[in-house]
């Protein structure tokens, strides 16, 4: 006779009690929508404000894996810096009244723990990148300038 199936752990379980390393971590996220309260700027005014609701990311499906490049990209605005924020459990108190996450994030096949999940992942914001180059920019544009007055580019 088989032994019964043991109920599936959590994320947050499988990674305190394994004593192995973790060799790959599948990101995968189902049917996930984001929206925010926001003030409706046309129909409010100073003493009365109105509220409506912005869908920021609308039915999103997508994998991430362990060793695999993933682009995401998309003009300004369409909310590709949302949806990394979400992924990465950065987003503010969901259960908040100003703000509402649905659907699935899955870790291995395992829902999300946000607090475990945020001990073990990290996530560079792109305004550092930008910074940095910008210096980079910035002090040849100067060194140039010194050298040659009138001919800087």
């Amino acid at each position: 006779m088989a032994a019964p199936l043991s109920p599936k752990k959590s994320f947050s379980e499988t990674l305190s009690t394994t004593n192995r390393k973790i060799e790959s971590i599948s990101l995968v996220w189902e049917d996930l929508n984001f929206s925010i309260r926001a003030k409706d700027t046309v129909k409010s005014n100073f003493f009365r404000p109105v509220y409506k609701n912005k869908r920021i990311l609308r039915n999103l499906y997508g994998r991430a894996s362990s060793g695999e490049l993933l682009a995401i990209m998309g003009p300004t605005g369409c909310g590709k810096t949302s949806l990394m924020n979400v992924l990465a459990a950065r987003v503010a108190d969901i259960s908040a009244a100003n703000a509402k996450l649905t659907g699935a994030i899955l870790v291995n096949g395992l829902p999300r723990d946000d607090e475990a999940f945020r001990r073990i992942s990290a996530y560079v914001l792109q305004v550092i990148f930008s910074f940095v180059l910008m210096l980079r920019h910035n002090s040849l544009l100067v060194g140039r300038s010194a050298l040659s007055p009138f001919d800087c580019q």
